[in-house]
């Protein structure tokens, strides 16, 4: 058994606090606001626009929510509708922070991340900001940035799911269930821990998108024409003349850190398979117990496939800008599903008839090999 006590308590909070369910509505509508951006931004970085508009929080000197939409063309639509949508989704989850804080008093934990929720979107906007201004002077630090700013936004979008599902009826069902249950500790582990190698394959993500990575490796599934890239220059430069066909013209090679970057997140993404795949059986043995848990399986199994197909696709295509957003957008569909499946696995729980084991009762006084 896995003794949760901190769920026991979130539980018992819920028990004692009515359902909203405007409240939950306008949270799933700030999920579906956040994924939007995500992919908007993805968008942005994919095709090297996120300059176009050079000035923050102005854009081209104007106010923001003033800019004439004569001017939205080319790079400069992507990057400016990009900051009027984060601008929304911060609007949004201010709402969302005050009407946590009024409605939930009796549950302290979920008004506290409303607004750990609202501070990170408020760090995410000036780091986005940052971004632009420090980007022609400091040039490291730009890309630093850039590769944090990425990864919070995907963090900030679980952290909008766990609220929907806080406020959400299944979470209020389930709490509220009158014979006490547990789940085994090995289902939950795997979840927490997919959830973690998710986050860490993003992380690996957003440093190759933001570093120019993105091709380090120009072939797939091989690297290089081998299974371990060179992890030198001159190998770089050598392998590079043997793959690359005879007309390309190449100026720059790939640098070291680059490939190493890249062949990470080659590797790093059949862990993640893997422990996907390990995860979705043992959620399908609890499909009678839980329905809900059948329908995410299989959401993040056709997006699997859907995700691996992307993944070879960006090579094949030389990092064509749709192919690759949706790649990155795939991602984070994923680690929000099995940011959902991990939260339902720890509602979701077994009678405790069916996870004890088959004893046999040694009457007083019998021994031996009898007993």
């Amino acid at each position: 058994m896995w003794s949760l006590p901190i769920i026991d308590q979130l539980m018992l909070e819920t028990q004692t606090n009515p359902h909203r369910p405007w409240l939950h509505r306008f949270a799933v509508l700030l999920v579906i606001a956040t994924f939007a951006l995500l992919a908007l931004g993805g968008t942005v970085t994919s095709k090297g626009v996120g300059l176009s508009v050079p000035d923050w929080p102005t854009t081209y000197d104007h106010n923001m929510f003033l800019f004439p939409t004569s001017l939205w063309i080319g790079g400069i639509f992507w990057e400016h509708t990009h900051r009027l949508l984060a601008s929304l989704v911060g609007l949004m989850t201010i709402i969302l922070t005050a009407w946590l804080w009024v409605t939930q008093r009796t549950r302290p934990w979920l008004r506290r991340f409303g607004v750990a929720l609202l501070a990170l979107v408020i760090v995410q906007g000036v780091m986005g900001g940052l971004r632009v201004t420090q980007y022609p002077s400091h040039l490291n630090l730009a890309i630093t940035l850039a590769i944090i700013h990425g990864i919070a936004a995907q963090l900030f979008l679980c952290g909008t799911i766990l609220i929907a599902a806080a406020t959400g009826r299944f979470w209020q069902r389930h709490s509220q269930a009158n014979r006490p249950m547990r789940l085994s500790i090995g289902v939950r582990k795997l979840a927490l821990i997919l959830f973690i190698a998710m986050v860490v394959q993003l992380t690996l993500g957003a440093a190759m998108r933001h570093t120019g990575s993105g091709l380090a490796i120009p072939d797939f599934p091989s690297s290089y024409g081998g299974v371990l890239p060179p992890l030198t220059q001159q190998g770089i430069a050598d392998a590079a003349d043997r793959v690359l066909p005879e007309d390309t013209d190449v100026e720059v090679y790939p640098l070291p850190l680059q490939v190493g970057v890249h062949f990470a997140h080659r590797v790093w993404a059949v862990v993640v398979v893997c422990l996907t795949l390990i995860v979705l059986a043992k959620a399908a043995a609890l499909a009678g117990i839980a329905p809900s848990l059948q329908r995410i399986s299989f959401a993040m199994m056709t997006l699997l496939l859907i995700q691996i197909a992307l993944g070879a696709s960006v090579i094949w295509s030389g990092k064509h800008p749709e192919i690759a957003t949706a790649h990155q957008v795939t991602g984070a569909a994923l680690l929000g599903l099995a940011t959902l499946m991990f939260i339902r696995l720890c509602l979701i729980e077994l009678p405790v008839a069916q996870q004890q084991t088959r004893t046999t009762l040694i009457p007083a006084g019998a021994g031996g090999a009898g007993a």
